[in-house]
């Protein structure tokens, strides 16, 4: 089984060197985390959600510095932060990364 749990940040971010993309721009970021689930209420909810939320929250998004950070960097956070099976992320609900565990241990990503 699995358990997927939603959430969303208002970000900031810029895409260094690209002519459109490189000064600082504003996004809402939103995440779809997906958790493993042996039995019945394994993964609670809202307590999942609220370690996303987490997360986000250390990412600093909501800061207008010079952020470069992408939503594959905002993925992999998740993976490396809270040990999820997936994420998925996007910027205003437009465009769509999605990071998978298994892919990224067999390619050693998260080394």
């Amino acid at each position: 089984m699995k358990v997927t749990v939603s959430s969303q940040r208002i970000g900031w971010h810029k895409y260094p060197g690209h002519p459109k993309l490189g000064n600082l721009h504003r996004h809402i970021f939103y995440v779809w985390v997906t958790f493993d689930e042996k039995r019945s209420r394994e993964v609670e909810f809202f307590e999942a959600q609220e370690e996303v939320q987490g997360c986000l929250d250390d990412l600093k998004l909501l800061s207008c510095d010079e952020s470069g950070l992408s939503c594959e960097d905002i993925g992999l956070h998740i993976l490396r932060a809270i040990g999820c099976h997936s994420c998925v992320v996007s910027e205003d609900k437009e465009n769509f990364i999605h990071v998978n565990r298994a892919d990224l241990v067999s390619n050693d990503i998260l080394s």
